[in-house]
């Protein structure tokens, strides 16, 4: 792994083709997620209407009313037109990336793009990884800090448990790291079961990586914990209603006399 990369400062803005190629690749997340769905829904409505209609077509023919014969047809109806629109929106707004552009996420020397270029190694097949873009990438993820968690979202840390999986043994190794920096108590349920699954067919040396990298998120989710129970607001135990009540009565002359001794003194003076 090269030594000799360095990191942009993250304060400053990213380069315009660099923004352009994140935001595009998040429209066309949003696009494949909406396509799914309208998917499952079609053939979820397609599977209702085989099952329903011959049970609908009973009742209405023993009732007379064939009007009931309309429930499951307008809902495949409605699965179908709202099927094709999504198909249309999807042809309209879904831009695949060129090589050149997913090469230039990949030399971007910059951790803010780690989210994104893990999201293309999530959408694609070993050999999207090849030797150039993993070492790439190892030497990203040989980058992050705790003070980088903002940049990856759970679905990020998921591919990085993915990578613990993988063929290399360096990039193994890179992943636990950068869990360690980065990792919650979700990536910690997942790398527990993934210890479960995998403890018989992993090297000595990994499995030590492993529970370093297991102790190092514990420790900092319990001081988290800890955070939160000692910065926890305390409530008032009288209602604010209380607080703003008017004064419905004159107080008493002693307590007259405790709030407003100027006053008290110009009425004893001759």
């Amino acid at each position: 792994m090269s030594d000799e990369l360095t990191t942009t400062d993250t304060k400053a803005d990213l380069p315009e083709d660099l923004k352009a190629l994140i935001a595009r690749k998040a429209i066309n997340d949003k696009l494949e997620e909406r396509y799914s769905q309208h998917t499952t829904n079609y053939y979820s409505s397609l599977f209702l209407l085989f099952v329903f209609t011959p049970i609908t077509w009973l009742i209405s023919y023993k009732s007379g009313h064939y009007e009931f014969l309309l429930l499951p047809l307008s809902v495949f109806a409605l699965s179908i037109f709202a099927y094709k629109s999504c198909i249309k929106r999807y042809a309209r707004g879904f831009r695949a990336f060129t090589p050149q552009e997913i090469e230039r996420l990949f030399s971007a020397n910059d951790k803010r793009v780690i989210g994104t270029i893990l999201e293309f190694v999530k959408a694609h097949d070993a050999w999207f990884l090849t030797s150039p873009r993993r070492e790439h990438l190892q030497n990203l993820l040989s980058l992050l800090t705790p003070e980088d968690t903002h940049l990856l979202m759970e679905k990020h840390r998921k591919v990085l448990v993915n990578l613990v999986r993988s063929d290399g043994e360096e990039l193994t190794f890179v992943a636990l790291k950068a869990l360690e920096q980065v990792g919650d108590s979700t990536t910690l349920e997942a790398l527990k079961w993934w210890r479960t699954t995998h403890s018989s067919n992993v090297k000595s040396e990994v499995r030590e990586a492993y529970a370093h990298c297991v102790e190092v998120i514990q420790r900092r989710c319990a001081t988290e914990k800890t955070g939160e129970q000692l910065l926890r607001p305390s409530f008032p135990t009288v209602q604010e209603k209380t607080l703003l009540l008017p004064v419905e009565e004159k107080p008493d002359e002693e307590a007259e006399t405790l709030l407003r001794p100027e006053f008290r003194a110009k009425e004893d003076s001759p």
